[in-house]
């Protein structure tokens, strides 16, 4: 093929794969990518191949002009995000109009920048796996375009004709439109064919750059690049990552974890999926993975108190310091599995009185691989990693044992620990913060109060009993009330004059989990049962390749927790619980799923989890690789592993050490003065038995070590492949004067021992000739009755050989 139709080719490939980069990020509009990749495939036929229609270089420049003052209206007002994308637009226009131009190197040149520029803006917009999958791909065309990039400009350069035609393509009319193959009307003559790249260089360059010889070299030259790559960004240190943009346009918010809930802002909620943890349970003693039969609660802080001037829940208990204790030991009798949590760097931990904030299930326990850093408080009920360091670093992952209760009751339940010496009767501390739980601010509203107490009596249930009280109420925001769930708080349907909360519950039932928690936590406390809110995480997308749960910022949730006394508890349960517990309670609809994973079969399932677990690698290892990670995650290792064990041979303390300890076991003292005639002699006399040590080697390895590598050699090469049956019968017959010339096959071997033995004893020997064969080059195991068969033969050709022997010879 002629070289400038491959590199038209070959850069309409590139300029393809540029939008397709800018097309898988985060673009508004995915209609321009995909018109830039057809145009770019469409100019090779339209403007290249058949010259239908081309632009010249003025009217080019006005185009360019226009898309310039276009995109301006959307560079300006945005922000950094919206602002990355108006230039991934003019990127997109100017390299449409240089695709219908007709090619030169200065076009084909503009059309190679243009392509980075655009893989330059989709790095910042684009974060998926995908990503580095077609870098890959532009990477070897990027190689691919500059090699023939190279050979075309070089041809123009030595060709008069062909540099002729080239400068033509810059003169051409304002505009030329189905033009014919020559261009008659173009005022440059008759245009010749476009060069074959065999007629304009020397031979030998000509054969390797028109051959696969070049697809090698490419392919070559792009592994070679991709190692560098790696080992350039791993390698090299780098500041931490910066957020592009300034938060959401038009001050929307987006799903998240927060330590409190605010009910006075309204608008359209964003679903956010930035990672935020990866999440694996396994079995402490076997290491493999466990399956939750139920969507785990993923704890994070809790609330307390509502504040009604502000209508948000907030957290006002702060533990002392004898609350809060490193994590308890594992109870006994108590399946038990680990949680092991991997966060996302980028991942916000809140502050509290002992560090930062951790989110597990709860409740949580240490074992010997349990960092001791970690904190437990079991009355407020949250973990915190406090830092050793004076910096107070967040920990990149953790692991707490919990316990495996795949029971529905029993994993909904919490168990309320006293401190009192009668384990079966609540402390002071304890009675405090439960009486601090169900109090005063409630009683202001009214219709909140008539709407709970109509529930209570419509439920038929016992009012006394707090349990069935409690899950009365659950039933009637999760079944009965009507209740819809939804991200978008409209401040149409909102009455300003209720509590956002009261308004909720009695007009117009619409909101998210914050608003069912809220709701459902005052109505608990006008029945006078202690309650709570506690926000966090729910489930997550399971991977059943990494066999974790990947917990994105969409899984936030909030519920509520409710102090159920042991008298209410059901009584499959109450001996368990001598001083009560918390009952989980999750109001939003649908919030409870009793099954969260299920095997699904095919190979798109499978696909589908290989590639969320790869987008996972991605993030963590590429585009969530910061100072911090790369610390812990290469150079320590590098430097523990390593550099420090290297670096103990150059160490000059431990050589002289070293070399202290041999002088003293022969009796030298090496601390007294710097020269001593002892120590000379012992090293010239050491110096020469070496020498003489080294020389009789040399002359014993020339000599002998040769021949007896070969023997050796030789002897493990026939024994590796087990054919000792076969040097068996080279040695028989070599008692008789036949032996294997050197440079003779076996099979040529035994074919000259026709004439010399008996029709019996050429039948035996072709079997094992044929089997030696089947082991050396086949790689073939003979089974034990194969090896009994050879035995036989070689016997029969024993026999054979003695009566040879003991015939009359003439």
């Amino acid at each position: 093929m002629k070289v400038e139709r491959l590199l038209q080719i070959s850069v309409a490939v590139l300029a393809a794969l540029g939008a397709m980069l800018l097309g898988g990020g985060e673009t508004d509009d995915a209609a321009l990518p995909i018109a830039a990749v057809l145009a770019a495939f469409i100019s090779v036929y339209v403007t290249d191949i058949q010259r239908w229609f081309s632009l010249n270089r003025n009217l080019a420049n006005v185009a360019a002009l226009l898309a310039v003052a276009f995109s301006i209206s959307d560079f300006w007002p945005g922000n950094s995000t919206e602002k990355l994308q108006a230039i991934a637009k003019l990127l997109i226009y100017l390299q449409i109009v240089l695709l219908f131009q007709r090619k030169s190197t200065r076009v084909y040149w503009h059309l190679c920048v243009l392509s980075l520029l655009q893989v330059v803006v989709a790095a910042a917009l684009n974060l998926n796996v995908s990503f580095g999958f077609m870098l890959v791909a532009y990477m070897l065309a990027a190689l691919t375009t500059l090699s023939l990039f190279f050979i075309y400009r070089e041809t123009v350069r030595v060709d008069p004709i062909l540099k002729a035609e080239h400068d033509a393509i810059d003169n051409r009319p304002v505009f030329a439109l189905f033009g014919s193959r020559d261009e008659a009307g173009d005022g440059g003559g008759v245009m010749t064919e476009a060069v074959l790249l065999e007629s304009r260089l020397p031979k030998n360059l000509a054969t390797v750059f028109s051959s696969w010889q070049m697809f090698v070299q490419v392919c070559k030259l792009g592994i070679v690049t991709l190692i560098a790559t790696v080992v350039c960004f791993y390698a090299f240190p780098r500041p931490s990552r910066d957020q592009w943009g300034g938060g959401l346009a038009g001050g929307l918010r987006e799903t998240g974890f927060k330590d409190q809930i605010s009910f006075d802002r309204m608008g359209r909620i964003l679903q956010s999926d930035e990672m935020v943890m990866r999440v694996a349970f396994r079995s402490p003693v076997t290491d493999t993975p466990k399956e939750s039969p139920l969507e785990p609660y993923f704890r994070g802080t809790v609330l307390n108190r509502y504040q009604i001037q502000t209508s948000s829940w907030i957290t006002t208990y702060s533990p002392d310091d004898e609350g809060a204790t490193q994590l308890p030991a594992a109870p006994p009798n108590v399946e038990m599995v680990r949680q092991l949590v991997v966060l996302n760097p980028r991942t916000r931990l809140v502050q509290t009185a002992h560090g930062h904030l951790l989110f597990s299930v709860y409740p949580a326990y240490r074992d010997q691989l349990t960092s001791s850093e970690i904190i437990d408080d079991r009355l407020a009920g949250f973990l915190s990693f406090a830092a050793s360091d004076a910096l107070g670093a967040k920990p990149s992952q953790y692991n707490v044992l919990i316990p495996w209760r795949p029971a529905e009751l029993e994993n909904r339940l919490l168990a309320l620990e006293s401190r009192d010496e009668d384990k079966t009767k609540l402390d002071w501390r304890t009675k405090s913060y439960l009486d601090s739980l169900e109090k005063v601010e409630v009683f202001a509203f009214g219709e909140l109060q008539q709407t709970t107490r109509n529930v209570v009596e419509s439920a038929n249930v016992d009012q006394k009993n707090d349990f069935e009280v409690a899950q009365a109420i659950e039933r009637f925001f999760t079944d009965e009330g009507g209740f819809s769930y939804t991200l978008e708080i409209d401040p149409r349907v909102r009455d300003p004059n209720l509590d956002p909360l009261e308004d909720f519950l009695v007009n117009h039932r619409s909101g998210h989990c914050e608003y069912f928690a809220g709701a459902m936590a005052l109505m608990l406390r006008y029945q006078r049962i202690p309650s709570r809110i506690v926000v966090g995480y729910k489930g997550g997308e399971y991977n059943s390749v990494g066999n974790y749960y990947a917990v994105k910022q969409m899984h936030a949730h909030a519920w509520v927790e409710a102090y159920i006394p042991q008298k209410d508890l059901p009584e499959s349960v109450r001996e368990n619980y001598p001083t009560g517990a918390w009952l989980r309670l999750d109001p939003t609809p649908s919030g409870e799923t009793e099954v969260v994973y299920e095997e699904k079969g095919g190979m798109l399932s499978k696909a589908l989890d290989w590639f969320d677990y790869l987008e996972l690698m991605w993030r963590d290892y590429v585009v969530e690789m910061n100072s911090e990670r790369q610390e812990n995650a290469i150079y320590k290792p590098f430097a523990d592993r390593i550099w420090r064990p290297l670096g103990d041979w150059f160490n000059y303390e431990e050589w002289r050490l070293w070399v202290k300890e041999k002088a003293a076991s022969v009796g030298v003292d090496i601390e007294g003065e710097w020269f001593s005639w002892y120590m000379s002699l012992l090293t010239i006399f050491c110096t020469i038995a070496g020498f003489g040590i080294y020389q009789s080697s040399r002359w014993f390895i020339r000599r002998f070590g040769q021949p007896l590598w070969r023997w050796v050699r030789r002897q493990l090469h026939f024994n590796r492949h087990g054919v000792t049956f076969y040097l068996q019968l080279e040695r028989r017959l070599a008692r008789r004067g036949m032996r294997r010339a050197p440079g003779q096959t076996p099979y040529e071997f035994v074919d000259s021992l026709r004439a010399r033995l008996t029709p019996v004893a050429m039948d035996a020997i072709a079997p094992v000739v044929e089997a030696y064969y089947r082991v050396r080059f086949g790689g073939a195991v003979l089974s034990e009755e194969a090896l009994s068969g050879i035995e036989d033969r070689l016997t029969t050709l024993q026999v054979e050989l003695d009566q040879l022997d003991r015939s009359p010879r003439f």
